[in-house]
Formats: C-alpha cells, structure tokens, sequence
C-alpha cells in the first residue's frame, strides 16, 4: 500500500495471531464434512415430505368425515321417504275404504236412516233452470232425413224421461 505523496511502501503490520491459518484439512475430515451437510439436507428433506405427507393425510380424513357425514343424512332421508310411502299407501287404503259402496251404503243406513227405494216408488229430482243438463248432438250420426229425424227424436225423449 502506497501512502499519498510517497512513493514509499507503508507496511503495515499484522499481528501473528490475526492472521489467517491456513488450515489443511485432511480427507477424511472433508468427508465428514460432505456427509453432515448431506444427512442435514436429508433430514429437512425428510422432514418436509413428512408434513405434506401429514397435510395429504388430514385432507383425506377430513373428505372421509364429510362423505360419513352425507351417508348418514341420506340414510335419514331414505329413512323418511320410506314412513312418507307408508304413509301415503295407508291413506289410499283408508280412502279406498271409504269411497267403497258398501260402507257408503252402510253410512247411509246407520248413521243417515236413509232407505233404499222399492221398485214402487218414484225418485223425484228438483232441477232448477240454472242446473240443466246438455245434450250433445252427434252430426256424424246420420246425414239423411229419415236418420236425423230419429236422432232428434231420440234427443227429446232422452231429454224428457
């Protein structure tokens, strides 16, 4: 090192123990060396293969639980669809039962004190204007005056008995 203004050399002095030793390492040390800062690669690694293997596992769990979870809900489901489908085939038999003439008839008997007319007796209906029934004329019936004749006729005394 030069000092300004002077060509002389400034040396500067260096304790002995601040300066670097150069320390020879024998192979078999380097070796050891090489395979500690291997097996620490290895270990963080192992390590973090570990904690995803770990992570994998809980996601895995956690889809278990849930897919459980919705098993159990269907079952519940399929639980009550089946009471519904008793329930609804209990109440056809119950409306079947009740719309059966015989129990109509039964009803009427028992509990109305209604009677079932003799062949002698005339059933008379009130039909008021507004309560009127509708004949329908079939064209298709005959097109020819004797036949339309005998359809009209039939029409009235349908109408009239």
């Amino acid at each position: 090192m030069y000092n300004y203004g002077s060509e002389a050399r400034e040396l500067e002095y260096i304790p002995y123990t601040a300066q670097k030793k150069e320390v020879k390492v024998s192979k078999k040390a380097k070796q050891e060396a090489y395979f500690d800062s291997r097996i620490a690669e290895l270990k963080k690694s192992a390590i973090k293969t570990l904690v995803v293997i770990a992570a994998i596992l809980a996601v895995v769990m956690v889809r278990e639980a849930r897919i459980d979870q919705l098993c159990g809900e269907i079952s519940r489901i399929e639980d009550d669809i089946y009471d519904l489908n008793a329930m609804i085939t209990e109440r056809e038999m119950h409306l079947s039962y009740q719309m059966d003439m015989n129990n109509i008839d039964e009803i009427a008997v028992s509990r109305l004190g209604m009677k079932k007319p003799d062949g002698s007796q005339y059933i008379y209906i009130d039909v008021q204007k507004d309560n009127g029934g509708e004949i329908l004329v079939d064209n298709k019936a005959g097109s020819n005056g004797f036949s339309a004749f005998m359809n009209k006729a039939k029409i009235l005394l349908e109408y009239l008995y």
